[in-house]
């Protein structure tokens, strides 16, 4: 996560798998952080991914080779923030 201070949400969880009411709060915070975090990794992804389209669009027969630096970044992109398997 990109949050600084961010800790992750299970750590507000007991062995049983629930959350004391004292650390509802921190929870929700932590939560939404990591919400917000990944939110952004999205849209980043979907820059990325309008890059590459434009590209083809562009490019045309040519865009296996004008657009394979684009194509990289999407892919590098993807794999670096766990969007693909």
């Amino acid at each position: 996560m990109s949050s600084e201070g961010f800790v992750h949400p299970s750590t507000y969880r007991d062995a049983d798998g629930n959350i004391a009411p004292e650390n509802r709060e921190a929870w929700l915070k932590s939560m939404e952080a990591m919400s917000k975090d990944r939110f952004i990794e999205i849209e980043e992804l979907e820059v990325l991914r309008q890059r590459v389209s434009d590209c083809f669009k562009k490019e045309g027969v040519n865009h296996m080779d004008n657009c394979k630096a684009v194509v990289d970044a999407y892919t590098r992109f993807m794999a670096e923030n766990g969007f693909s398997s």
